[in-house]
């Protein structure tokens, strides 16, 4: 990190950067699909869906199962998934979140904050996913600002979410550093002009990337 020390705004990305939320993802559509008498193995679901958006597993899963598109529309779906998602979150208990969280983030979060540096969460994900996640993992207080997915500003890939950041924290694109994980983030990361870090904390199988951490900052 010695050359970064021009860097005053660091920013993180959430699923798969500061912790392994994917098989909770998973159990969330498990969860859905019981309600709905439709029975598959976590296993299997992980390996169809990790990584993938949630409107493009709902295309998918009505091709699977035609009679679910007759019990929930897409809207209906995302809320639902949602809702069971931030119930699992909710519940972990303190080991479950040690085995979740990235190895190395909370010295890492701790470093920069001894350095003085502003630091952000920018996701995709919906806010009360947000919200919920930062308060299990009792990391709500590192972030100067929250960024969470809204209606009225394009996603990532869009480097918007990232530029709104570097806005409200008076920052320019020089001056920030931004750790992200997957294709769409590293896209939206790098679209801003800022400085990346990809992490590699978690293996995916869409990417083949493999077990690293903050812990060789």
């Amino acid at each position: 990190m010695g050359h970064y020390k021009h860097i005053k705004g660091i920013f993180f990305d959430m699923d798969g950067t500061i912790l392994n939320s994917e098989p909770l993802h998973t159990d969330a559509i498990k969860e859905l699909l019981e309600e709905f008498d439709i029975k598959v193995s976590h296993k299997k679901l992980s390996s169809l869906y990790n990584g993938i958006a949630d409107n493009d597993i709902y295309s998918s899963l009505i091709q699977q199962y035609p009679q679910l598109s007759k019990k929930i529309e897409l809207t209906q779906f995302l809320k639902r998934k949602n809702e069971l998602l931030i119930d699992l979150i909710e519940k972990l208990t303190n080991s479950e979140v040690e085995n979740i969280i990235t190895p190395g983030l909370i010295p890492i979060l701790n470093k920069f904050k001894r350095e003085g540096k502003k630091m952000a969460l920018v996701s995709a994900s919906e806010p009360e996913i947000v919200h919920s996640t930062v308060k299990k993992l009792g990391i709500q207080d590192f972030f100067s600002i929250i960024e969470a997915r809204q209606e009225d500003i394009p996603t990532k890939p869009s480097p918007a979410p990232y530029q709104i950041a570097m806005k409200k924290l008076s920052l320019s694109k020089d001056e920030t550093l931004i750790f992200e994980d997957s294709l769409t983030g590293l896209q939206s990361a790098h679209k801003s002009g800022a400085h990346v870090i990809q992490i590699t904390a978690f293996c995916s199988p869409q990417s083949k990337i493999y077990a690293n951490s903050f812990k060789s900052l």
